[in-house]
């Protein structure tokens, strides 16, 4: 069962085609973005950010599962629509079990902080690099 719903409210903030960060409320446990940038050099990336729930109810003796994983590409194309190489393909998860009463605290250590972040900056050959939100 996916608890993140009941625990959390979820935020995604990301760079939308023209460089601007936007912000989007997880509304569902799949989220997709495509964004085409439309001249480089580009900056593309997304995080995510999770919030206690008002009157969550932490006093529950099961196990909270507190699990994430995300997919990305971000790739440069031609006139012709192909891609160019230097993408970036790859796919992360992870997360942690816990008892319910531990999970205030485990919110409290993201509050100022994303639990999950990617950014790649686009040079103007195409090609990714690895950045930071910071």
């Amino acid at each position: 069962m996916l608890h993140h719903f009941n625990a959390f409210d979820l935020t995604v903030e990301y760079y939308d085609a023209t460089g601007a960060v936007k912000t989007e409320t997880m509304t569902s446990k799949a989220w997709a973005k495509t964004v085409k940038a439309n001249q480089l050099p580009a900056t593309l990336g997304a995080r995510l950010f999770i919030k206690l729930k008002s009157g969550f109810d932490s006093s529950k003796e099961e196990i909270f599962s507190a699990k994430h994983a995300y997919d990305y590409e971000y790739y440069a194309v031609n006139k012709s629509n192909e891609k160019l190489d230097g993408g970036v393909s790859k796919g992360v998860s992870g997360g942690v079990d816990m008892q319910y009463s531990k999970v205030p605290a485990y919110a409290e250590r993201y509050l100022d902080k994303p639990i999950m972040k990617y950014i790649f900056n686009f040079a103007s050959d195409g090609t990714a690099t690895s950045s930071s939100w910071e």
